[in-house]
């Protein structure tokens, strides 16, 4: 498990990906902790397979077709929408980008990395460099390879204006992510790093390697959603508005938006205490289990529950539990494992994968092998399941299908797609796809391929039930959605035994708003006072392409066709330009509207609008988050009060 965590017990999430030989498939998934700094020590290091032959980056950029708007623009939009596609669409005229010497001056290492940074969202992508029996530096995605994977960010993970506030994505920064990983966030630093030795040095196209690294980063990416919308700062320690979750680690829990928490178990059913046929001595997790109690024991504080927790862990902790009755995918999972695949924060970016992530190949496509252009014996192929590869004098053992029989030089690296849909299925099999045996189980007299947990929202129609929560939760339409602190306040430290992200306090104090303007309101920015009675402008930065969408159709029904779940209506949304210092500010006085009428830049009397600014009433504004040091006083929130929004700080 990956061990990293600063003396304040900050958070990492991360997607494991376990690679499979065969037909049966271990799939791992997301995992997180918390640490003390005593016990922090760096994952197990990534040792590359390094092939004689370099990969090679060819790609034929006219080939990539402009991205457009993904749903039509009202009218008012349209000038917003036609620059953020610009911004969007601008890979084919921007440079590439060049290596940057890093040296780490804790452990003296010299890194090197390419950098691109996105136009439109401005993410800063890096891909770390590798080296060869030589010496010499590889890269996974080469010169290019960023603005591809920038590309295909934009064209495939859902984002709103929480965006502004991911610092930067990394691909193989091998200091930092072990071999247990595919992907991780770290949310004190807002940055998502990958590992994609999968994929490394085995001479597949760099449109391939992208298409599979999009598959971890969207999974990823709702991380970073979750810790700025969906869980509440500690020191928020109201039972009104908010839920203590407990951690996988004794004594230590964060706090997650109430309504979030309450909504989200009714529409996934796990208020249902059914168990089939119930029997302790059976392996069948459904037969030991209710959806009820897997919740309970995955996030339910110890505390409050337990005399309930004791009876959901008595005598269980050994043993081993299967999902189906199958005999080639009776995958099995300890107890330590399912509380894990059931915490909300596996189940938040998990749940909405399913919906919102639309895979660039249909599960019914016909997919050719393609030659390794650096292994002379190796052939593979990419398909929503993810990256399969085998030896060239082993081909012959695929069945009819195009499924693998047996063989040990065969290899499926799952997609975090695939792996989300696989793992944990509500069915008596994994999943229909997989298996088409309709035999019934004789036990519960159920067909293999119907559900057993009611917690699939297709299966009962509340794929939009779930949607409609997600964008309540980021306070869609909302004057204001969120605050955030500066990138900056969370520092990575890399040392010769362990990993640490260190608090930056200081910086808490900076912030920026995100939201969201009608027509009505399409303002220029807010106005506040300084300590000093002057005015201080924060200036909007304004989008329209707003990309916040899920499926509503089931991606692997017969006919399926894609449909999108979008909100009903449409606006702008910003984010203040610079950040603000809470301790420079007359904290006394409200927020206000600003219209730059002379569009001079400067507040102008009769420029300050006073009229109402929404917040979202079930949502606190603030910004502390869950992986904060609870203890930490600099906590800022925003209060509406006699119809005015005001900023409470305790600096």
């Amino acid at each position: 498990m990956f061990s990293k965590i600063n003396k304040y017990k900050n958070k990492i999430i991360g997607f494991l990906c376990i690679l499979s030989t065969g037909l049966v498939a271990l799939s791992g998934s997301c995992e997180f902790g918390f640490f003390s700094r005593s016990t922090n020590k760096k994952a197990d290091p990534v040792k590359l397979e390094i092939s004689k032959i370099s990969d090679v980056f060819d790609y034929d950029w006219e080939q990539l077709e402009p991205q457009t708007s993904q749903i039509k623009p009202e009218a008012w939009l349209e000038p917003y929408v036609k620059n953020d596609l610009e911004k969007i669409n601008n890979f084919k005229t921007l440079e590439h980008s060049v290596p940057v010497e890093i040296k780490n001056t804790i452990t003296g290492l010299e890194r090197y990395y390419y950098y691109y940074i996105s136009p439109y969202t401005g993410v800063e992508y890096r891909d770390f460099a590798y080296y060869d029996t030589d010496g010499n530096r590889r890269y996974l995605l080469g010169e290019k390879g960023l603005i591809l994977l920038d590309y295909l960010f934009n064209q495939k993970v859902t984002f709103g204006p929480e965006i502004f506030s991911l610092n930067a994505i990394n691909i193989n920064d091998f200091e930092i992510i072990g071999k247990q990983y595919n992907g991780f966030y770290v949310p004190n630093l807002r940055e998502i790093f990958i590992n994609a030795e999968a994929i490394t040095d085995k001479g597949i196209s760099i449109e391939v390697k992208c298409k599979f690294l999009i598959n971890t980063i969207f999974h990823e990416y709702m991380h970073h959603w979750a810790n700025e919308y969906a869980e509440i700062g500690l020191n928020f320690n109201n039972d009104q508005t908010s839920e203590k979750i407990i951690s996988e680690k004794p004594n230590l829990y964060n706090r997650w938006n109430k309504n979030f928490i309450n909504e989200f178990k009714k529409i996934l059913n796990f208020n249902d205490k059914n168990i089939v046929n119930e029997d302790k001595n059976s392996l069948l997790i459904y037969k030991n289990y209710s959806l009820n109690d897997l919740w309970n024991v995955s996030n339910k504080e110890y505390k409050i529950n337990e005399e309930e927790y004791k009876r959901l862990n008595k005598l269980n902790l050994t043993k081993k539990y299967i999902f189906n009755n199958n005999k080639f995918l009776d995958v099995k999972f300890s107890l330590e494992r399912i509380k894990y695949y059931y915490s909300i924060d596996e189940l938040v970016s998990r749940e909405w994968t399913k919906i919102a992530f639309s895979p660039f190949t249909n599960y019914r496509d016909d997919i050719n092998f393609e030659k390794s252009t650096s292994q002379s014996d190796l052939y593979y192929r990419f398909s929503w399941k993810g990256l399969e590869t085998i030896r060239k004098d082993y081909v012959d053992t695929l069945d009819i299908n195009g499924n693998m029989i047996k063989s040990d030089q065969y290899n499926l690296y799952y997609s975090a797609f695939f792996n989300d849909y696989l793992k944990i299925r509500p069915y008596l099999t994994h999943s229909t796809v997989v298996v088409e045996d309709m035999k019934e189980d004789k036990d519960t007299k159920k067909p293999f391929n119907t559900y057993i947990y009611p917690n699939d929202v297709y299966n009962f129609n509340r794929a939009k039930e779930l949607y409609d929560l997600y964008l309540n939760t980021m306070s869609y339409g909302y004057n204001i959605s969120s605050i955030f602190a500066h990138h900056s306040f969370g520092v990575l430290k890399v040392e010769k035994l362990d990993v640490t992200v260190q608090e930056q306090r200081d910086l808490i104090s900076k912030i920026k708003f995100t939201g969201y303007l009608d027509e009505k309101k399409n303002y220029d920015g807010f106005v506040l006072k300084n300590k000093k009675g002057e005015k201080v402008a924060l200036p909007f930065e304004k989008h329209a392409e707003f990309r916040f969408f899920a499926n509503q159709n089931d991606f692997f029904k017969k006919n399926y066709e894609e449909v999108k779940l979008k909100p009903q209506n449409q606006y702008l949304y910003y984010v203040t330009k610079d950040f603000v210092d809470l301790n420079e500010l007359d904290l006394s006085e409200p927020i206000y509207w600003w219209n730059d009428l002379n569009k001079n830049n400067v507040v102008d009397e009769d420029e300050v609008i006073d009229e109402e600014i929404t917040i979202n009433p079930n949502q606190v504004i603030t910004n502390l988050r869950s992986i904060n040091d609870q203890s930490s006083k600099k906590v800022a929130y925003l209060e509406k009060k006699d119809n005015k929004v005001k900023i409470h700080y305790n600096s």
